[in-house]
């Protein structure tokens, strides 16, 4: 508890940009409290692969801290200012993170396989949170260079949260995509999903299946910058406000696509607009609509993206 007291301690002192040593850790196998503009938590040195995490409120990952000028890469977990009413709380994650354990077994287990330490701590707290799906935004950047390919002129603005994952200055796309082997349910999410902001909307329909022979995100970011010149800056900008971070274990995972399906989003298509509405417009009250859309009520056009990517 002695080093878990310490880290409560240095939690309470609100300096930013501010490293603080643990004194209470063997100098062996060195950890710092360390204090930002916008989050807090404890490093240690790392030599590894690039590592990014998120989940709920808490991030664990790779990044170069400076220690009096020089540059020292270290592993961080760290904490959302937005929560630092639990900071205590935090901090008994954050001893499990720095302790070194017999001979630093603890920490050269961490250093090795950080995603594992990761992952066995999620379960431990509970997964409180919907996991993210990688598949759904590995849809986005299939359908992104799909639309590329063919020549038009769009824009992946998905991650920005806008109406539609896809712009173009006349036509935008929505896209869905899924784990299930049979059906085509779809959930929309807000009342603007489906109203076209430009002359057109359309909707495709991506089914996945996890396979290890198939394509990942990271997969998709080398295509799209090598093959249309797209900014590896720009999506990983865009990839982290989603969560997933460079070196993130989420954007390795692979999945084979075996079903793509294109809608027009049009009067024929079952949706829930304002103008279904007395005097046009959703009534007074009702902040949010969410509701499923069966596909397989329409028919779709088959797309083949697949000999494209794989």
């Amino acid at each position: 508890m002695i080093i878990t007291e310490e880290i409560r301690k240095c939690f309470a002192n609100r300096d930013v940009d501010i490293v603080y040593p643990l004194e209470n850790i063997i100098s062996r196998y060195p950890a710092w409290v360390v204090h930002f503009q916008n989050s807090f938590g404890v490093a240690v040195p790392y030599r590894g692969n690039d590592v990014y995490e998120e989940f709920a409120n808490a991030v664990l990952y790779s990044h170069e801290l400076r220690f009096n000028g020089e540059g020292r890469r270290c592993l961080l977990l760290t904490s959302s200012r937005e929560v630092e009413a639990f900071r205590n709380e935090f901090a008994l994650f954050c001893r499990d993170f720095v302790f070194p354990g017999d001979d630093g077994k603890l920490r050269r287990e961490l250093t090795s396989d950080p995603v594992s330490w990761w992952k066995r701590w999620k379960i431990l707290i509970g997964n409180a949170i919907a996991e993210k799906r990688p598949y759904a935004v590995l849809g986005e950047l299939i359908i992104y260079g799909h639309l590329l390919r063919n020549g038009a002129a769009v824009d992946w603005t998905g991650p920005n949260s806008t109406s539609h994952d896809i712009v173009a200055p006349d036509v935008e796309y929505e896209i869905k995509s899924t784990l299930s082997r049979y059906d085509r349910i779809v959930h929309i999410s807000g009342q603007f999903q489906l109203q076209n902001a430009a002359e057109r909307l359309f909707l495709y329909f991506c089914r996945f299946e996890k396979n290890m022979n198939g394509i990942c995100i990271d997969d998709m970011v080398k295509k799209l910058v090598d093959d249309y010149g797209i900014s590896l800056n720009e999506l990983n900008k865009k990839l982290g406000k989603l969560g997933y971070g460079v070196g993130s274990s989420a954007r390795k995972e692979k999945y084979q696509i075996h079903e793509v399906l294109r809608y027009l989003v049009d009067d024929q298509f079952p949706r829930i607009t304002p103008e279904m509405f007395k005097a046009g417009a959703i009534p007074a009250g009702i902040r949010q609509l969410s509701y499923d859309v069966d596909l397989s009520v329409i028919e779709g056009k088959n797309i083949d993206v697949e000999i494209e990517y794989i």
